[in-house]
């Protein structure tokens, strides 16, 4: 068995509805989707439109599916679109981001930026787990740094094709294992024996999770103070019981 969390996209085509665009989610009812906050140019050739209707219908309709979003934030405004949303109550806490670095028309995918992205949503929604990627050449510093910040991180072909300079990637797995090996390295042998996503995530379907966020976050320290990385590197405590 193994306890793999399906994230499914509602970011679709560029012709898609807002009615197709999470159709899926209804039927299929995942453990986590898409959330894109915002509207932006997309590559310099069209516009990606996550208009406020939408977001709206689609943040009620997850929490109605028992879908946890997966904010996506492509620049420092997403965030603040996200603190509106649970605000409102369209959204509910705690958050989970996924910090979309060095994407055209988004904030570049720099050490700083991803510090500015972090710092961002404490102020904003504290209290939300994070993770980010890196677009093409800015996909080992994202690594890097989601792992000395207590971050989680996405890593595959959706965002990089290219295993080094010069070389395409065979498959996702590649991929997988470098950061496997970059966890371990930084962290430890033992971060990833006892804990799983399942644990991290919070997904929003009323399960409780098997460690609770509070100890995940002192189990992340001590593993960070072992691997003597700073304090505050180790993720800020969460709440002390998951969702419902």
């Amino acid at each position: 068995d193994c306890d793999v969390i399906l994230n499914m996209t509602t970011s679709g085509a560029l012709n898609a509805t807002d009615e197709t665009r999470q159709i899926h989610l209804e039927q299929l009812r995942p453990e986590m989707g898409s959330y894109d906050c915002g509207s932006m140019n997309w590559l310099h050739t069209s516009l990606f439109i996550n208009s406020p209707a939408f977001l709206e219908q689609l943040g009620r309709n997850m929490q109605e599916w028992g879908v946890k979003p997966e904010i996506e934030a492509f620049d420092p405004g997403m965030i603040y679109n996200a603190q509106y949303y649970l605000k409102k109550g369209v959204l509910k806490g705690p958050l989970h981001f996924q910090f979309c670095m060095g994407c055209a028309n988004g904030i570049p995918g720099s050490m700083k930026n991803l510090v500015f992205m972090k710092e961002t949503m404490e102020a904003a929604c504290p209290g939300s787990t994070w993770s980010c990627f890196g677009v093409g050449h800015s996909a080992m510093t994202m690594l890097y740094g989601a792992v000395a910040l207590g971050g989680h991180i996405r890593v595959g072909m959706e965002d990089n094709v290219m295993y080094s300079k010069g070389k395409l990637a065979d498959s996702n797995v590649q991929f997988v294992n470098r950061a496997r090996r970059v966890m371990r390295a930084a962290l430890s042998e033992h971060l990833a024996q006892n804990i799983g996503g399942y644990d991290i995530i919070l997904v929003a379907r009323g399960q409780t999770p098997r460690l609770k966020s509070t100890q995940l976050s002192k189990t992340l320290g001590k593993l960070f103070a072992k691997a003597g990385l700073p304090d505050k590197a180790a993720p800020a405590p969460g709440p002390e019981t998951a969702p419902q």
